[in-house]
C-alpha cells in the first residue's frame, strides 16, 4: 500500500506572496472576485487530482479515501479565500476614502525593502 501523498506539493502555491494593493474600492472588488475564482479553481483542481490519482493507484476505494483525505483542507479554503477577499475589498475602500494612508504605507514598505 502506497503512502498518501500531498497533492498541494505537486501544484503551484495557492496565492502569491505579495499582491498589489488596490487603489480604490472598484479595484478591490475586482481583485476579490479574482481571489475567490482562483481559490475555487485550486480547490476543485486539488480534489479532482487527488481522486484521479488515488483511483489509478488503488481503485474505487482509493478514490473514496482520496476524497475523504481532502475534506479538511476543502473545508478551510472558503474561510481563507473569504478572509483574503474581504481584506482586499476593505483595503480598496480605505485607499479610496483616505489616499494619504496608501501613500504612507507605500513609503513605509519602500523603506523596509531597502
Amino acid at each position: 500500500m502506497a503512502p498518501p501523498r500531498a497533492v498541494r506539493d505537486e501544484q503551484r502555491p495557492l496565492w502569491p506572496r505579495r499582491t498589489r494593493r488596490p487603489n480604490d474600492f472598484r479595484e478591490g472588488m475586482v481583485s476579490a472576485f479574482h481571489i475567490v475564482k482562483e481559490g475555487w479553481r485550486e480547490t476543485v483542481d486539488s480534489l479532482s487530482t487527488e481522486t484521479r490519482l488515488s483511483r489509478q493507484e488503488r481503485g474505487f476505494s482509493g478514490a473514496v479515501g482520496g476524497v475523504l483525505r481532502q475534506i479538511p483542507p476543502t473545508m478551510l479554503v472558503p474561510i481563507i479565500v473569504g478572509t483574503k477577499a474581504t481584506s482586499t475589498m476593505v483595503d480598496g475602500l480605505r485607499n479610496q476614502i483616505s489616499p494619504s494612508i496608501r501613500k504612507e504605507q507605500q513609503e513605509k514598505w519602500k523603506e523596509d525593502e531597502s
